[in-house]
C-alpha cells in the first residue's frame, strides 16, 4: 500500500511523513493552481483518497486568496472538489475506490447557501462542510461502485491520534440510491 500525505508546511510533512514512513507532496489546497498541479502529480491508481484539509479563521473580515476565492471555503470545499473530479476525470481513482471527505455530517444549521457570496471564520467553513456533504451525495449518484463518506473532522483525529478508535456516528455513507 502506498501513501502520499499532502500539505503546505514543508517542514511538518517532512516530519511526519518521516515518522510514518509516506511520500509527501506539497501543495496549499486553497489555491487551484496548486490543486491543478496536484492532480497531475498525483499517480494512479486510487483505491481510497481521504481528502481532511480544512480549517477555520478566526477572522472577522473575509479572507481572500491570490486568486480571489474565500480561503476557508477554498480550501475546505473547492479543493476536495476540484481534486476529486480531476482524479475521476484522468481515471486515477479505481471505480469501485473509495473517497473520505470531510463535511458537515448533516449538520447544516444556518449554514448559507448563497455560494457566490464570501464569508468569514465560522460562517464561511459552515458553508463549505454542507457543500462537502451535498457534492458527496451527488458525487455517489454519478458514480455508484464508488463509495462516497463524508465525516465529521473529529473523526480524522481520532483515526490519525494514538486513540485507535472510532465512533459510527462521525461518518457518513452515501450511496446512488439516497
Amino acid at each position: 500500500m502506498e501513501v502520499t500525505i499532502v500539505g503546505r508546511n514543508r517542514a511538518q510533512g517532512a516530519k511526519i511523513t518521516a515518522e510514518l514512513g509516506v511520500d509527501y507532496l506539497h501543495a496549499d489546497l486553497s489555491k487551484m493552481s496548486d490543486v491543478r498541479r496536484l492532480a497531475e502529480q498525483i499517480e494512479g491508481p486510487i483505491n481510497a483518497l481521504a481528502l481532511c484539509a480544512g480549517g477555520i479563521s478566526t477572522d472577522k473580515e473575509v479572507r481572500l486568496t491570490n486568486e480571489g476565492l474565500e480561503t476557508t471555503f477554498a480550501t475546505n470545499y473547492l479543493s476536495k472538489f476540484a481534486l476529486s473530479e480531476m482524479l475521476l476525470q484522468q481515471n486515477k481513482i479505481v471505480p469501485d475506490g473509495c473517497i473520505v471527505m470531510v463535511g458537515g455530517n448533516g449538520v447544516h444549521k444556518n449554514a448559507s447557501t448563497v455560494w457566490a457570496e464570501p464569508q468569514a471564520g465560522l460562517q464561511a467553513a459552515m458553508k463549505a462542510a454542507f457543500a462537502v456533504d451535498l457534492y458527496a451525495s451527488e458525487l455517489a449518484k454519478r458514480h455508484p461502485r464508488l463509495r462516497v463518506h463524508t465525516c465529521y473532522p473529529e473523526w480524522f483525529e481520532r483515526i490519525f491520534s494514538k486513540r485507535r478508535h472510532c465512533c459510527s456516528d462521525c461518518c457518513l455513507e452515501y450511496s446512488a440510491s439516497r
